[in-house]
């Protein structure tokens, strides 16, 4: 039951931060991820981390509503359409923001 509680908090979470990044507060980034970005390419950098960030965001709000209908209705459906939807996400929303990083940061590390 905790599973998709937790999802649920951790995507709501991540959606706030993407909003916060998408309106140009990038405060939530380690340093490191945005030191060398100009004051030219801020508000872009900052517009895909937060759309990336908020596409994880997303998808795991939507896993924790998918294993909450699975909880109660014990239909299988339901967990592979939340899993699928979360790997889907997880991964569209990672290489956005890696391709910000390495574009406007000059990678990411």
């Amino acid at each position: 039951m905790s599973k998709f509680i937790v999802a649920i908090i951790l995507g709501i979470v991540c959606i706030v931060m993407g909003v916060l990044n998408i309106n140009g507060h990038i405060g939530t980034l380690k340093r490191k991820h945005r030191k060398r970005v100009t004051q030219e390419d801020l508000p872009i950098f900052s517009k895909l981390i937060g759309v990336g960030t908020m596409i994880m965001g997303v998808a795991l709000l939507l896993f924790g509503i998918f294993s909450c209908v699975y909880f109660f209705t014990a239909s299988i459906a339901f967990e592979y359409v939340g899993n699928a939807v979360l790997i889907a996400g997880l991964v569209v929303g990672g290489i956005i923001s890696v391709y910000a990083m390495i574009k406007y940061n000059k990678g990411v590390f």
